[in-house]
C-alpha cells in the first residue's frame, strides 16, 4: 500500500525489496501509478485479439480503432483491481478515472508469419528464456562459455559434440552421507522447473502474502464478534445479588469511572469484550497474587516459630552450660592462687604435685590458662640450678639423669595429647605426626635446649679428649633413654663429629704412640660410617702421605692400615696399596739376587706377609715378573756347572714349600715350576 512521507515523496514499491539486482531509480509517473513486477524483460501480456495474426494492412484505415475496440480488460487482472487478490476488498491504487494506455507493439506487427517462421521464432523464445535461465543461475560461468563460442541450446565444446545442457550442481541435504540410498538426486529438468518456480516475479509473490494476511485478518474479527456476542449473553444472564460489593474502574476516558457491576458497562456497549476480559482477568490475578503473598507469609511465620523455638531452647542450653563453667572455673581459680603462692619457694618435686593437682581439677582450664608453659619456664629454672652442680665425667651418678626423667613423666601426665607449636618442632627436623615424639615433648625438648644441651656441649668442645671416646660413649648411652634420638644425632654431627675430625687431622703417624682406630672405630656403632666420612678421608689423605718414604721393612705400616681395610671403602684402599705399598714391593722382589749358596729371603718375607691386605693378582703379577724368571735362569747356570743331585733336588723342593699356595697354585707360576723341573731330571738323566 502507498504511503506519503513527510517530504511528500512516496515510498518505494515492494518488488524493489525482492529484486537481487541493484536498485532501479523510480521516475515520478511510476511513483504515482505504480510499479509491478520486475525490471527484466518479460512476455507480452496475452490480450485477446494480439495472440492471433491481425492483418491491419488489409483492414480498413480506421484499422488501429478497430484493433483497440476488440480489447477485453479482465476485471480479475492484477493491473485493474491493484495489489489484493480478494474482489470484495477495494484496490489499493484506485484512480478517480481509469485511463486506457495502448500496449506496445511488437516489431513484426502487421506482417503475415508463416508456419516455419512461427517455430522459429517460438524457438528463439524459448532460446531466450533458457538463456536468461542461465544468466541468472550460472553467473559468470555462463558469460565464460559464451565468450568461448557457446550458444544457448548447442553442444559445448570446439565441434560442438559436448553435452547438450549444462550440468546442474546438486546440493545434499545437511549431515546425509555420500552413500545414503533415499537421496535422489533432480534430474535437468526438474532442476529447471524449479528455477523458474523460484524466479517468479515478487509483486505476484508479495500479491499472495497480502492476501493471507488479509483472508487471517477476517478470520480473526469474525472471531471475535462471535467472542463478544457469546460474551454479551453470558452477562444479562448473570443473577443480580445487592451484596455485589464488586467495582469496575473504567479508565478508557479522560476521567477515571467507578462502576459496581457488569451489567452499565454491557448496556453501553462501548466497552469490547476483549477489555472487559483484560480487567476482570487482572483483578483475579491481583487476588491470586495476595493469595500466594498470604500463604507464603503464614509459612514464614511457622518457619521463624520454629526457629525461635529451636534458638531459645539453644541459648537457655548454653547459658546452663556456661554457668556450670564458670562455677568450676571459680573453684580453679581459688585452688590456682592458693598454690601459686607456694611456687616461689617449693621445690622441684612440690611443684611438680601442685601442677598435677590443678591439671586433675580441670584439665581443659589447665590449657586454658597456658599453665603447660608456666609449669615449663618454673621448671626450667630449677634444672638449670641444680644442672650447674652436674659432675659429668661421673658416669655412675645417675642422680641428675633421674631429674631429667622426672620432668619428662611430669610433662607426659599434664600433657598427654598433641600440644605446643610445629615451628619449635620443625627445629630438630621432626613432624608432629611421628609416634616418637608427642608434643608434650616440645616443653620437654625446651628444657633440654637450655639447661642440658649447653651443659654437655661445653663439655665436649672444652673438656673431652678425642682420643679417650669411651667415656662420652658412655654418657650418651645412658641419657638416650630419654633424650629423643634426633636430639642425640643433633649433638653427634654438630659437636663430636668435627671434634673427631679435627683430632684425625691433628693425628701424626710417626709420632703418636696410640694407633688411630683405637680411638676411632669406637663411634662406628654410634655415629656410622655417613657421619664419619670426613674423618675417613682426612685418614686416607693422612697415611698416603706418610708412605712417600715408607720402605718394606718397616711394619708399622702394615699395624696401622690393617685395622681399615673394612672401613675405608674398596676404592680408598686399592688407591692406598697400588700408589704406595705394592710399587715398593715389587722393586724389592726386584732388586732380590738368587743365590743358591747364599740365599736371601727377608723381600719375599715382606711380600708374603702383605698377601692378606693386597689382591692375589697383585702379588702373582710381581713373582712373575720380577722372581720365576731369574729363578729358572740361575738353575740352568747352576746345573752347567755340575751342581750336587741332592743339593739341586733340595733346593727345588724347598722353594716350592716357601711359596704360600696362593701363589704356587696359579697356572702362570705353575709353569715355571714345570720348566725347573724339565731341567732337573734332564740333568739327572
Amino acid at each position: 500500500m502507498w504511503r506519503n512521507n513527510e517530504e511528500g515523496e512516496f515510498d518505494d514499491e515492494p518488488d524493489v525489496y525482492f529484486s537481487t539486482g541493484k536498485r532501479k531509480k523510480i521516475s515520478k509517473e511510476e511513483q504515482i501509478y505504480g510499479v509491478f513486477g520486475s525490471t527484466e524483460v518479460e512476455p507480452e501480456p496475452e490480450i485477446e485479439g494480439i495472440g492471433t495474426s491481425l492483418n491491419f494492412v488489409r483492414s480498413s484505415g480506421n484499422s488501429a480503432l478497430n484493433a483497440s475496440s476488440k480489447l477485453r480488460i479482465v476485471e480479475s487482472d492484477p493491473l485493474v483491481t491493484g495489489l489484493g487478490s480478494d474482489p470484495e476488498e477495494e484496490p489499493v491504487i484506485s484512480p478517480k478515472k481509469f485511463q486506457f494506455t495502448k500496449p506496445t507493439l511488437p516489431k513484426d506487427f502487421g506482417v503475415r508469419i508463416s508456419g516455419e517462421a512461427k517455430a522459429e521464432a517460438q524457438k528463439a523464445k524459448e532460446l531466450k528464456k533458457k538463456e536468461q535461465v542461465y544468466e541468472t543461475q550460472y553467473g559468470k560461468g555462463f558469460k565464460m562459455l559464451k565468450n568461448l563460442g557457446y550458444t544457448t541450446g548447442g553442444s559445448i565444446g570446439k565441434s560442438g559434440t559436448g553435452i547438450l545442457d549444462p550440468i546442474i550442481p546438486q546440493k545434499r541435504p545437511d549431515k546425509l552421507g555420500l552413500n545414503y540410498g533415499g537421496f535422489k538426486e533432480q534430474s535437468a529438468k526438474e532442476k529447471i522447473e524449479e528455477i523458474k518456480v523460484e524466479k517468479l516475479e515478487p509483486v505476484k509473490r508479495w500479491k499472495l502474502e497480502d492476501k493471507v494476511k488479509k483472508e487471517t485478518r477476517r478470520e480473526e474479527k469474525q472471531k471475535f464478534e462471535k467472542d463478544f456476542i457469546a460474551y454479551k449473553r453470558e452477562v444479562y444472564t448473570m443473577p443480580k445479588t445487592k451484596t455485589n460489593t464488586m467495582k469496575i474502574i473504567d479508565m478508557t476516558k479522560p476521567q477515571t469511572v467507578v462502576m459496581e457491576d457488569m451489567s452499565k458497562v454491557v448496556g453501553r456497549g462501548a466497552k469490547p469484550l476483549l477489555q472487559m476480559k483484560t480487567y476482570a482477568q487482572f483483578y483475579l490475578d491481583q487476588c491470586r497474587n495476595a493469595n500466594k503473598m498470604l500463604y507464603s507469609e503464614v509459612e514464614e511465620a511457622k518457619n521463624n516459630l520454629t526457629t525461635y523455638k529451636y534458638e531459645d531452647q539453644t541459648l537457655r542450653n548454653d547459658i546452663e552450660i556456661t554457668r556450670k563453667e564458670l562455677e568450676e572455673y571459680r573453684v580453679f581459680m581459688n585452688l590456682y592462687k592458693e598454690e601459686s603462692v607456694k611456687w616461689n619457694k617449693v621445690s622441684l618435686s612440690e611443684l611438680f604435685s601442685s601442677f598435677k593437682e590443678l591439671f586433675n581439677t580441670n584439665s581443659e582450664f589447665y590449657k586454658t590458662c597456658n599453665l603447660p608453659e608456666l609449669s615449663a619456664n618454673l621448671i626450667l629454672t630449677r634444672a638449670k640450678r641444680e644442672l650447674i652442680k652436674w659432675p659429668i665425667k661421673d658416669a655412675k651418678d645417675t642422680k641428675y639423669l633421674r631429674l631429667m626423667q622426672s620432668i619428662q613423666n611430669f610433662f607426659k601426665e599434664t600433657i598427654p595429647q598433641p600440644y605446643g607449636e610445629e615451628e619449635k618442632l620443625t627445629k630438630y627436623n621432626i613432624t608432629s605426626s611421628e609416634d616418637t615424639l608427642q608434643k608434650y615433648m616440645l616443653y620437654f625438648l625446651l628444657i633440654l635446649e637450655e639447661a642440658w644441651i649447653p651443659i654437655i656441649v661445653s663439655y665436649i668442645n672444652n673438656e673431652w679428649d678425642p682420643k679417650e671416646p669411651e667415656e662420652l660413649i658412655d654418657l650418651c648411652e645412658a641419657w638416650k633413654i630419654i633424650v629423643p634420638q634426633e636430639v642425640m644425632l643433633m649433638l653427634y654431627e654438630t659437636n663430636v663429629t668435627p671434634r673427631i675430625q679435627q683430632a684425625v687431622e691433628d693425628w701424626d703417624p710417626f709420632t703418636d704412640t696410640i694407633s688411630i682406630h683405637i680411638w676411632v672405630h669406637p663411634w662406628l656403632p654410634v655415629l656410622g660410617l655417613n657421619t664419619l666420612g670426613s674423618a675417613i678421608e682426612a685418614f686416607v689423605k693422612k697415611v698416603m702421605g706418610a708412605l712417600k718414604n715408607w720402605l718394606p721393612e718397616d711394619d708399622s705400616a702394615m699395624l696401622i692400615l690393617k685395622p681399615w681395610k673394612q672401613i675405608v671403602g674398596e676404592k680408598n684402599w686399592n688407591g692406598i696399596m697400588r700408589r704406595c705399598i705394592i710399587p715398593k714391593l715389587a722393586y724389592s722382589i726386584k732388586e732380590l739376587e738368587v743365590n743358591p749358596v747364599k740365599q736371601i729371603i727377608q723381600p719375599l718375607e715382606h711380600l708374603f706377609s702383605w698377601l692378606e691386605l693386597i689382591e692375589n693378582i697383585d702379588s702373582i703379577q710381581i713373582m712373575k715378573d720380577f722372581f720365576f724368571p731369574k729363578w729358572v735362569e740361575v738353575l740352568g747356570k747352576w746345573i752347567q756347572k755340575g751342581a750336587d743331585k741332592k743339593e739341586l733336588y733340595a733346593w727345588y723342593t724347598g722353594w716350592k714349600e716357601f711359596i704360600p699356595k696362593v701363589i704356587a697354585e696359579d697356572p702362570s707360576i705353575k709353569r715355571y715350576f714345570a720348566e725347573a723341573l724339565r731341567l732337573i731330571q734332564e740333568f739327572l738323566k
